[in-house]
């Protein structure tokens, strides 16, 4: 079970690379000036100062100072990141994300995580900042899969040390066997299916009423019902009797009559 969430884990990482290249390759591709007409980048930016909000978390204030008229896609709680514009138009992306705490026109408060990033934009020229991949629901996949492989006693351990349950046969003789194991002569035994046309035999026609040509009453038409009027009626009373249905209260078509009909 541990090989397997190991397992797991590498492969969710290889995904989450191969998302976060794509995302940088697209963004790349789009260049600046279509991403600040998008409203997925601000740039350039003017950068305030730093502090540590009501919530203890160190946040950097920035404000975009250009194309203030188009309509932006940042909202609290979204991951970004900041990049630099060198003399040849090149773009450089600090090694760290970001998240919004705080967006109003072209203000916007971003938790950092740390006084080293902080100095980090401040010291730049012409830097600019972007929406980033949504890495939340991955950082919540990685956490599960560690809190389980790290887990040494309690119930996450027991999830990670438990063996693999096969399923129970419905006949409780034991587990379903596995590739390789031995078959018994109970197993070999083939199901009796009954006969059928799936089998090669025609499917049996409904006995017929004594007396008349039509199939026998299906069995499940006539509601059950309880009291005295269900010995009139045929139904199980309470004496638990059936009255037999008399030809004239059957259809040709092998089904009882409606109350107060007459056969023709």
């Amino acid at each position: 079970m541990i090989q397997e969430l190991v397992k797991q884990r590498s492969l969710l990482l290889k995904e989450y690379e191969h998302e976060r290249q794509q995302f940088q390759r697209m963004t790349e591709n789009m260049g600046v000036r279509r991403r600040v007409k998008s409203g997925l980048c601000w740039f350039p930016l003017r950068v305030g100062r730093s502090f540590f909000n009501s919530l203890d978390q160190l946040v950097l204030e920035v404000e975009r100072i250009e194309d203030t008229e188009v309509e932006h896609q940042f909202e609290p709680g979204k991951p970004v990141t900041f990049f630099q514009q060198d003399a040849s138009e090149m773009l450089h992306y600090m090694r760290f994300v970001g998240q919004i705490s705080f967006v109003e026109e072209n203000r916007m408060v971003i938790i950092i995580p740390n006084s080293d990033a902080a100095v980090q934009v401040q010291n730049a020229d012409r830097v600019g900042v972007q929406l980033y991949l949504d890495e939340y629901t991955y950082r919540l996949m990685f956490d599960a899969l560690d809190r389980v492989l790290n887990a040494k006693e309690g119930r996450l351990a027991e999830q990670g040390n438990r063996a693999v349950v096969r399923p129970v046969c419905p006949d409780h003789r034991g587990a379903l066997p596995g590739p390789g194991a031995p078959v018994h002569d109970h197993q070999r035994a083939p199901v009796h299916r009954g006969p059928g046309p799936r089998h090669g035999h025609p499917r049996p026609r409904p006995a017929a009423l004594p007396g008349g040509n039509g199939p026998a009453v299906p069995p499940h038409l006539p509601g059950p019902q309880r009291g005295p009027a269900a010995d009139q009626t045929g139904g199980p009373g309470r004496r638990g009797g059936h009255r037999a249905l008399r030809q004239a209260d059957v259809s040709p078509g092998g089904y009882p009559r409606k109350p107060g009909s007459r056969p023709q």
